[in-house]
């Protein structure tokens, strides 16, 4: 696979996500993240961690809110770290948690992008770089 088909993969699953957001919110770290997505056209609910509270709060309170939810923690060790917590937490609250678009965003996007709020930028350059 080229750079190109690569690219656009990420961008294919970057559209399923924005289309899942629609119905499912997402979970990021912070306010950047959120930014970034929002950029990328996920205009659903998204919901920042870290805002306060304890992690059993943020579980509770979204337990209430939501059935699902898609959690993108970054890909460093205390992102990983953060998505097994909050997986669990969230589990227990009876939330049925969606980390796919995670995994499938850390695969197919640049090994330079080690996080949700550079995925924005990445994309504006891939676009131009590839004219699309």
């Amino acid at each position: 696979m080229n750079d190109k088909e690569r690219f656009e993969t990420l961008l294919k699953v970057l559209a399923d996500l924005a289309e899942e957001n629609e119905s499912s919110p997402i979970v990021v770290e912070g306010r950047r993240d959120y930014d970034a997505l929002h950029a990328l056209g996920c205009l659903g609910e998204i919901v920042i961690f870290h805002s306060g509270g304890t992690m059993v709060e943020f579980c509770e309170l979204l337990g209430r809110r939501s059935r699902r939810a898609i959690l993108l923690m970054d890909w460093d060790r205390k992102g990983r770290s953060l998505q097994d917590d909050l997986s669990q937490g969230l589990a227990l609250a009876g939330v049925e948690v969606n980390e796919t678009f995670r995994d499938l965003l850390k695969r197919w996007a640049n090994a330079q992008v080690k996080d949700i709020e550079s995925l924005a930028p990445y994309v504006e350059r891939g676009r131009r770089k590839f004219k699309l």
